[in-house]
């Protein structure tokens, strides 16, 4: 039996093709609250407005991606996120992809044991390229993150469904961690200050 297994995949190994399959950025975290693609709890204070950059290489197949991120702090608990992307340089298409809209809650405060918690609802509105679009989608996520000692970790579970036929629905899970440490700085007229980063 071992033998005709053996044969079979000596004769079907030349007549593989690669196939690559491109995934769409949906919301994306503005720095330094999450860890690349995962979110945090912590969210910009009451006002406050963040603009981040992103970029992405891929050389089989050929993709450049340029995103755009930027959040602003409806309130100290509320956040309002953007993500812009734009592909180039690819096999596919060149565009944009489209743009998600999401706001961040954080509901749970961390405590000295237990986690902080968040939900997020986000949209990505069908603005991208024939190829670069899912015909828009929408979905929402539950993120956890607990800081001990240096170590900064979050979870996100997240949702969504889709506007296209090929892929209705998606659910992922994404974890992180980063090391943080408290900045000293000199304040104006001689006062000490500790600032979190």
């Amino acid at each position: 039996m071992k033998k005709y297994v053996i044969l079979i995949c000596f004769i079907l190994l030349p007549l593989h093709e690669a196939a690559y399959a491109l995934e769409l950025k949906g919301l994306q975290p503005v720095d330094p609250y999450g860890v690349f693609s995962t979110f945090g709890t912590e969210s910009f204070a009451k006002g406050k407005v963040a603009f981040s950059t992103g970029a992405e290489v891929s050389l089989d197949p050929d993709l450049y991606r340029f995103i755009m991120k930027t959040a602003y702090g409806i309130s100290d608990i509320v956040e309002l996120n953007m993500t812009l992307p734009y592909l180039f340089g690819s096999d596919v298409r060149d565009g944009f992809e489209d743009a998600a809209i999401g706001v961040k809650h954080r509901f749970f405060e961390e405590g000295k044991y237990g986690p902080s918690m968040a939900y997020i609802v986000n949209v990505s509105l069908p603005t991208g390229s024939e190829r670069l679009t899912t015909d828009g989608r929408y979905g929402a996520g539950l993120i956890v993150s607990k800081r001990v000692g240096p170590v900064n970790g979050h979870m996100n579970l997240f949702y969504e469904k889709t506007g296209t036929k090929e892929l209705k629905r998606r659910g992922y899970f994404s974890g992180g961690f980063g090391f943080f440490r408290r900045a000293q700085f000199q304040a104006p007229f001689g006062t000490d200050c500790t600032e979190k980063p």
